[in-house]
């Protein structure tokens, strides 16, 4: 479960690069992708699936200023579909993951009241991974009960949940 939620980390993080082309440029971000498509694939519950996700890579590749936007926007929307087709408790917990690092990023960068509301919902409701990782379900219902707009707040405890599923070296 715990690998499944940092799926859903990197799969925030992956569709960030969006906004600094430049590193989509790099190896070692190709070798980041390339191992996070290997391993979400391996997640995903049928070919079909998996086809569809296959075809998202080359969203990454040869990107340039007026792809951007639409790449990213195409990611997200097929992440949003390819998890929700991930089985039971695999689907929470890739959310989880995924959720708190949108949150924080939204937090700091962008501010978002719409998506706020809608990301701490999903989060204040997914207990799945509480057995595994201390202190989450303290966390959860911190970021829930932030009150709506205390961006340094919700940022701080996103990213607290994040490094709880991925701690620091």
């Amino acid at each position: 479960m715990i690998a499944d939620a940092r799926t859903g980390i990197a799969a925030d993080r992956l569709g960030e690069l969006f906004e600094h082309p430049g590193a989509l440029s790099q190896h070692s971000t190709a070798k980041f992708i390339d191992a996070w498509f290997k391993q979400f694939g391996s997640l995903l519950p049928d070919d079909r699936s998996r086809m569809e996700l296959d075809s998202l890579r080359p969203l990454f590749a040869n990107v340039d200023d007026s792809t951007l936007m639409k790449n990213e926007a195409t990611f997200a929307h097929a992440m949003d579909t390819l998890s929700n087709r991930l089985p039971g408790l695999r689907e929470e917990a890739f959310g989880v993951g995924y959720d708190a690092s949108e949150i924080r990023y939204n937090a700091l960068a962008i501010r978002s009241a719409n998506e706020d509301s809608i990301l701490r919902k999903l989060i204040a409701s997914s207990a799945g991974l509480d057995n595994d990782v201390p202190g989450l379900g303290d966390l959860r219902a911190q970021l829930a009960a932030v009150k709506a707009g205390d961006w340094q707040a919700e940022a701080d405890i996103a990213g607290r949940i994040v490094d709880k599923i991925i701690p620091r070296s």
